[in-house]
């Protein structure tokens, strides 16, 4: 009995494992059984500890499902020892979720009420390159007027307004790259998508000769609220199965005009973004293809940047060029005023020494 179990879990384990390489474009199904990689990996394990403690023997089956399974656990947890502060430029990713502060009151006017703090969060951390999702700055305000007050700090800036009407600086609302770096060159991907979630970049002069493009990316969200999802979850989980299927396969597509703009880079580039997508994904595969993650090359923990109910996913990213190096890489989870958590990294571009 024990050893059919121990087949059947190695043939499902095997088509589990291989979901995160099929496009799901080819085959819906493909990001539904991806969720269940940590499941399985769990499984495995316990089953090759129960076959050894109950007769001694190794059940191959198991064993070789459980080995597989290995080649996931660095995308999902990481330990690395922190290593002195070296050389190097540091790069922010946010998604600030407009400004705005969100409460646990619903129906009242102050459920969308906006955050001073964390507005004077951004204006006062120090990282030299900010890249921020759902950006709002909105110059009829003092408060709200986020972009004078990185310009005072000495930011050059790109914003994307997705409201046609929008003014620079006066009402802007979308997209954003700060940079103390000067901004050569600036642009758009078009991936198919007229409201927040767009994909920027702007290529940055660091020193007198070396550029690096930095991407900026908001890709197609599923429209989960992570409140009703805890408040009535009768009426949400019903379409919470469609919104992530349809919502992995115009990823795999804007995933892949945007692959094919980074390889035609003539600069080494850094990645930011909001993702909507888990480590342990078919998307995610495909970026690892070309790229470093900062997450498994110098984070630690799980890495987790979901700031709610869904507290258990890590959906917003930073990849790099392999040209590159990373001395560091945090998510800043005791920043709790968006419903993301900021994410941080350190770079050396490849002809920096360290100190």
């Amino acid at each position: 009995m024990i050893r059919t179990i121990n087949w059947l879990v190695f043939l499902f384990s095997g088509l589990i494992y291989g979901s995160v390489f099929i496009s799901p474009e080819q085959f819906e199904l493909s990001g539904i059984l991806a969720l269940c990689i940590p499941f399985t990996l769990i499984t495995n394990f316990l089953l090759v500890a129960i076959c050894w403690l109950k007769s001694r023997k190794i059940q191959w089956a198991a064993l070789l499902s459980a080995i597989a399974g290995l080649y996931f656990i660095p995308q999902l947890c990481q330990y690395h020892r922190l290593s002195p502060r070296t050389r190097g430029i540091q790069v922010l990713s946010y998604n600030t979720r407009l400004m705005r502060s969100p409460k646990t009151e619903a129906n009242t006017t102050k459920k969308w009420q906006y955050s001073d703090q964390l507005i004077e969060w951004i204006a006062q951390e120090p990282s030299p390159i900010k890249c921020f999702q759902e950006f709002y700055s909105d110059g009829r305000w003092k408060k709200l007027n986020v972009s004078k007050k990185l310009k005072v700090k000495g930011y050059h800036t790109f914003v994307l307004n997705y409201d046609e009407y929008a003014e620079d600086d006066e009402y802007s609302r979308g997209m954003a790259i700060f940079s103390k770096f000067p901004i050569v060159h600036q642009g758009q991907i078009d991936i198919n998508e007229d409201r927040l979630n767009q994909a920027i970049f702007a290529d940055l002069l660091i020193g007198t000769q070396d550029t690096l493009r930095i991407y900026n990316l908001h890709l197609h969200s599923m429209g989960i609220n992570q409140e009703q999802t805890i408040r009535e979850p009768s009426k949400i989980y019903a379409t919470i199965f469609k919104k992530f299927k349809n919502g992995q396969k115009v990823r795999s597509k804007q995933a892949r005009e945007i692959l094919e703009h980074i390889l035609s880079s003539p600069h080494p580039v850094i990645v930011c973004g909001d993702f909507n997508d888990p480590p342990i994904s078919y998307n995610y595969q495909q970026y690892c293809r070309h790229l470093n993650n900062a997450f498994q090359s110098a984070g630690n923990g799980f890495g987790f940047t979901l700031h709610g109910p869904l507290f258990f996913l890590r959906i917003d990213q930073q990849f790099y060029s392999p040209s590159l190096g990373v001395e560091y890489f945090e998510t800043l989870r005791k920043v709790s005023f968006s419903d993301h958590f900021p994410i941080r990294g350190k770079y050396r571009l490849p002809n920096t020494s360290k100190k």
